[in-house]
């Protein structure tokens, strides 16, 4: 069930690049368009996040509170993904 469900909202997200308004097809200059943006917006976060994170767990190294840098990486996964 949660496979299907997942392949729906795929499907959906997939068409809804595709479409620009009104219903009209997107060009495949627009598609593309579109895939690099997510793509540089991904490496984006992703960058971002790690150098926080190694940031933060380079200063926290031999510390007492050093399990502070996984808590937080989860607390921002977690707000990030729900």
């Amino acid at each position: 069930m949660f496979k299907t469900l997942l392949k729906t909202r795929f499907d959906m997200f997939f068409a809804s690049l595709s479409q620009g308004k009104k219903g009209k097809n997107r060009s495949t200059a627009g598609k593309i368009g579109m895939l690099i943006l997510f793509v540089f917006l991904f490496a984006y976060v992703a960058v971002a996040m790690s150098v926080l994170f190694i940031g933060l767990s380079a200063s926290m190294a031999g510390t007492v509170n050093s399990f502070f840098p996984m808590a937080l990486s989860l607390l921002v996964t977690l707000t990030l993904t729900l």
